[in-house]
């Protein structure tokens, strides 16, 4: 878990130092970003008790890609960590759309699951690592597949198993089961 976490972070600061270094990267891009994931950090913290543990964006020529990364304090199972992840990722694409100023500076609009990066880690109340069963991390990582991964206590690197999804029959799932 900690793994995992550092190299979230480390790779977040690595893609924020990129971005940072882009001439030609607006700041009022960076603004309305930021307020967006202000919003949705906002939402989700309070409806399922997240801590938000990671933000961050980049821009490489017009392409924008939007980070959110969450860190739940209870065990969850698939179906929990799906909803959350599933709610996670509909918020923030739908507050991007719905940003009308930022537009100039995307390049697909509508955004979609291919321009957002959102992962939800569970852990104990106590913070130390959950195990298989349970779910460690779950992701959208820009593409149209989730992925969720459980890990093992005598496997100190990697996950025990790692379960993939479509993304839009996952969404349809949670939408059903509303």
């Amino acid at each position: 878990m900690k793994l995992l976490f550092l190299t979230s972070v480390v790779v977040l600061v690595l893609v924020t130092l990129c971005s940072l270094r882009s001439k030609d990267r607006p700041t009022d891009y960076s603004r309305f970003v930021g307020q967006i994931q202000s919003k949705v950090v906002e939402k989700i913290s309070k409806k399922y008790k997240a801590d938000c543990v990671g933000q961050g964006g980049m821009t490489i020529g017009c392409k924008c890609k939007i980070f959110l990364e969450f860190q739940v304090r209870r065990p969850l199972n698939r179906d929990e960590s799906r909803r959350i992840l599933i709610d996670a990722s509909e918020e923030l694409l739908k507050t991007v759309n719905e940003t009308v100023m930022l537009r100039p500076y995307l390049r697909d609009f509508p955004f979609t699951s291919k321009n957002i990066e959102v992962v939800i880690y569970s852990c104990n109340n106590d913070g130390t690592k959950v195990y298989d069963p349970f779910i460690t991390a779950s992701s959208v990582f820009a593409s149209d597949e989730i992925m969720f991964a459980t890990s093992d206590p005598l496997k100190r690197y990697g996950y025990k198993n790692e379960y993939w999804e479509n993304y839009k029959e996952a969404l349809e799932f949670v939408q059903k089961q509303q």
